[in-house]
């Protein structure tokens, strides 16, 4: 098989699981806890699901556009121009970390 990395913003916030099945007006199934701690998360085709905490928390970060992960969307555009816009990003950050280093 080929290796995929995947980039996307989704909006989440801190949701149980049993909480989770009352939002989607479902029962909640006799295997599942209902006070599992998780996150909601919205995509932005607007799909939206359920993590677990440790499995949400693993694979998403806080978005902070002063730090180097938030370029990645831009990094991946097949426009030339965000792609540009992305790498000065990326050396913008990384100067001013450098800066403070050398303080």
């Amino acid at each position: 098989m080929k290796q995929y990395i995947g980039i996307k913003v989704v909006a989440a916030r801190p949701m149980t699981r049993g909480d989770y099945n009352i939002f989607r007006g479902w029962q909640i199934p006799a295997d599942e806890d209902p006070a599992d701690e998780g996150y909601v998360m919205k995509y932005e085709n607007g799909h939206v699901q359920w993590l677990p905490k440790d499995m949400f928390e693993s694979d998403y970060k806080e978005y902070d556009e002063s730090t180097l992960p938030a370029t990645a969307i831009g990094m991946v555009s097949s426009d030339y121009k965000e792609c540009f816009q992305a790498e000065y990003k990326q050396l913008r950050i990384r100067y001013e970390k450098l800066k403070r280093m050398r303080q």
